[in-house]
């Protein structure tokens, strides 16, 4: 049989295993001519991909390497589950979907390795014209180890984490360490939940999609290794000659995230991190409560040209009180002049509270000023309110979220309390 038509006998094969297929295995230690089931599965994922003959379905993946995948122009009718049948056991270079819809992602792991293509900022991507697309419950990844790192290493060892730029992304459930940038969602309607970042050169989060979500993430241990500014959450509004602050960012949900800068005293590089940084407006009806900011900085939260935001319920705490702190909250105009309007800060406890003039609703909010007599073991990242804290029972009822940081309803007293935590007995 001529080559060509051994091609076309595999490829028809191929099309008639995957139209109607549901599941679909492969290992890439596997011997060739597998047809895709569990006992003999393929052992070519890139092929699997590219041949954009599944309709609908999961792709399970063994334990192995897997390299750079690239998804591109491909739109199952409805819908594709790549999946680790051991988490994180199934390992790529990198990850790029372009121009496609319907794709999950869940489970595998991305490393940076020699592999790795040297243009490749985010090792896994989401492009712009792509659509429902899903990333879940990987581990992306640098570095396995970072103990003898240097500012150098920092700076030529790492690519940054997930990069989305398309709308309606989730991006649920992952662990994104050792890595320069954290997760940027740039596409409207973002779901961003639910991730730990932990050890990073650049920001943790960055958000600039209107309707979005950012709730229950985790962001710790910065490293201030080069002239980044480091932000645990960043965000900036472009306007239509895509500059920064020409726009509008519009209903962002920013809730229930925990930030801290420094994990441990011996945290190295120690990293001066900015809490949640809100620089280059207008932010209209961004909701921003029941986060914990523990920071070294005196940008503990700021908005910087906002139009009716919500500020409530937040802990913002300087653990150290030098400078370039103590942290604050702080709502301020645009850097062209434009008022801020409109805003709502209520039952926060933070360092400090900054404001200009006019603008700002201010109800119940307190200042922090032992926090070993306010919080129960503050030393080691416990915010929990003590017995007899003044913060109980001080908040405002009905402006802030209906259950705290930690998931008790609010109020669990006879009053709301200020800050993220409710004190429940």
């Amino acid at each position: 049989m001529t080559g060509f038509k051994v091609a076309l006998v595999v490829g028809l094969f191929l099309f008639s295993t995957f139209a109607n297929a549901k599941d679909i295995y492969v290992d890439p230690s596997a011997t060739s001519g597998g047809d895709g089931s569990q006992a003999h599965p393929f052992n070519d994922l890139k092929r699997v991909v590219k041949s954009g003959s599944i309709m609908d379905g999961r792709l399970y993946l063994a334990p192995g390497n897997y390299g750079n995948l690239v998804i591109s122009k491909k739109v199952p009718s409805q819908g594709v589950e790549i999946i680790s049948i051991q988490k994180h056991q199934a390992v790529f270079s990198s990850i790029k979907i372009l121009s496609s819809k319907n794709w999950k992602i869940d489970g595998v792991k991305v490393r940076y390795d020699s592999e790795t293509p040297k243009k490749v900022k985010y090792l896994v991507e989401v492009g712009y014209n792509s659509r429902n697309i899903t990333v879940q419950n990987v581990l992306v990844t640098s570095s396995e180890n970072i103990e003898a790192w240097n500012k150098s290493d920092w700076n030529n060892k790492t690519k940054s984490g997930i990069g989305s730029y398309a709308p309606g992304v989730k991006i649920l459930d992952n662990i994104v360490e050792n890595i320069d940038f954290g997760i940027l969602a740039l596409g409207q309607n973002s779901v961003v939940s639910g991730n730990l970042i932990n050890h990073f050169s650049g920001d943790g989060l960055r958000g600039l999609g209107d309707n979005s979500l950012f709730e229950k993430n985790v962001v710790k241990n910065c490293h201030a290794v080069n002239d980044n500014h480091d932000d645990g959450f960043q965000s900036w509004s472009l306007g239509d000659d895509l500059k920064s602050g020409g726009g509008v960012i519009r209903n962002v949900s920013l809730r229930d995230n925990l930030f801290i800068g420094n994990e441990t005293e011996d945290n190295s590089p120690k990293c001066y991190m900015q809490g949640i940084g809100l620089y280059d407006g207008m932010y209209e009806g961004w909701e921003i409560s029941n986060n914990i900011v523990v920071v070294d900085h005196w940008h503990g939260i700021i908005v910087a040209g906002a139009k009716n935001v919500r500020i409530t319920n937040n802990t913002v705490f300087d653990p150290t009180g030098r400078k370039p702190g103590p942290a604050w909250i702080r709502v301020e105009d645009h850097k062209n002049g434009k008022k801020s309007t409109g805003n709502l800060v209520a039952n926060n406890l933070a360092n400090s509270f900054q404001f200009p003039d006019g603008g700002v609703l201010q109800l119940q909010n307190q200042i922090i000023r032992n926090p070993h007599l306010l919080f129960v073991d503050p030393d080691n990242h416990d915010y929990r309110l003590k017995p007899g804290a003044r913060a109980i029972d001080a908040g405002m009822d009905g402006v802030g979220p209906k259950v705290d940081f930690y998931g008790n309803p609010r109020p669990s007293g006879e009053k709301t309390d200020v800050g993220a935590a409710e004190f429940v007995k």
